[in-house]
């Protein structure tokens, strides 16, 4: 906003080129509300959008450090592929909505554990009941967006190699949550689904590495721990995390071999949720409703919940145990209800 601000620019607009966007009609559930699957082109032209400006202001700041006698640190909060959906051509064109397949577990009806996430969920009550024919355009930009999003990253990396900075500098891509894009019918966040709460993370160390999957599980409060270690600063006593540079350089086997996760009511979502996943498993605990149990392995998709199963049992006991020893380490006002 600073910079907005500096230079003139106007911090809130409405676009009469994008009105299905902009103009906050009631289309799709949009009064109120930014978050809706309806996409739309904006008119800035590529290497105009927000992204491209972040990456090379970050570049920008990354040139001018080249040189200096003490470390530099870059953040880039890059909005992509966050809805709204409005971006610049090529990329609001670059993938044919007709040509893109609904995912596995988008199944008609949706089972119940979907159903009831769309009723508690406000940004999900008018979209729970498409049909893919109306999910495909959001998909298709989706894509675009995410190839915007990899340029801009790219323009980064370019700088950095440019300027010789590969050898002494950390590279972290990651991200606070995924996205459902139509996955068991839902929209965006708010739940613990896979494509709402696996995330990428990925991590160049300096000098580069092979390309490869580390073993194991990891979360995102490991990453503040990872730049300490790779910085030679010590870690606090008092983190719930580790550094994952054993594994990233592998001198570690694997990461953690459990994570866990917790979504807390605001406007997005009514109700608690509070999850462990190992590295088959997922059990998840709702504090004002029924658990869940999938099984990662044999179902991926998440679509048969095995919390009612006898042979389960043992499986349920081990992970709600697991996950209220977490709560009572980190204070959880939610742990006490956990028995």
């Amino acid at each position: 906003h600073r910079w907005c601000a500096e230079n003139g620019v106007e911090r809130a607009v409405i676009d009469e080129d994008s009105p299905q966007r902009f103009q906050l009609t009631d289309r799709s559930g949009s009064v109120g509300n930014y978050s809706t699957p309806v996409p739309a082109k904006a008119p800035c032209g590529a290497g105009n959008d927000y992204d491209t400006f972040v990456a090379s202001e970050a570049a920008r700041v990354m040139a001018e450090s080249t040189g200096r006698d003490q470390p530099f640190a870059v953040w880039c909060c890059f909005h992509g592929p966050h809805p709204p959906f409005v971006i610049p051509e090529p990329y609001y064109s670059m993938y044919a909505p007709e040509e893109i397949a609904p995912p596995a577990n988008f199944v008609d009806p949706p089972e119940p554990m979907a159903r009831w996430q769309g009723a508690v969920s406000p940004i999900n009550t008018h979209f729970v009941d498409w049909d893919w024919a109306a999910w495909r355009p959001a998909a298709a930009v989706y894509r675009g967006y995410v190839k915007l999003l990899d340029d801009a990253v790219g323009l980064l990396l370019d700088t950095i190699e440019a300027k010789g900075l590969a050898d002494d500098t950390v590279v972290i891509y990651s991200s606070d949550h995924g996205e459902m894009l139509g996955s068991h019918r839902l929209w965006q966040k708010s739940n613990m689904y896979e494509e709402s709460a696996h995330i990428p993370l990925i991590v160049r160390p300096p000098g580069g590495c092979s390309r490869r999957e580390a073993g194991g599980l990891a979360s995102l409060a490991d990453v503040a721990p990872t730049i300490l270690d790779f910085a030679g600063v010590a870690q606090p006593g008092n983190l719930h995390s580790r550094s994952l540079c054993g594994a990233i350089e592998g001198r570690q086997a694997d990461g953690r071999d459990a994570v866990f996760s917790e979504w807390n009511p605001h406007s997005l979502h009514d109700g608690n949720l509070r999850m462990v996943r190992t590295d088959r498993y997922k059990y998840i605990w709702y504090p004002e409703g029924a658990d869940s149990l999938y099984d990662l392995v044999a179902d991926p998709h998440e679509l048969r919940d095995l919390i009612g199963e006898p042979a389960c049992r043992e499986v349920v006991d081990e992970h709600r145990q697991r996950l209220s020893q977490w709560l009572a380490e980190t204070d959880d006002p939610l742990a006490s209800r956990l028995d």
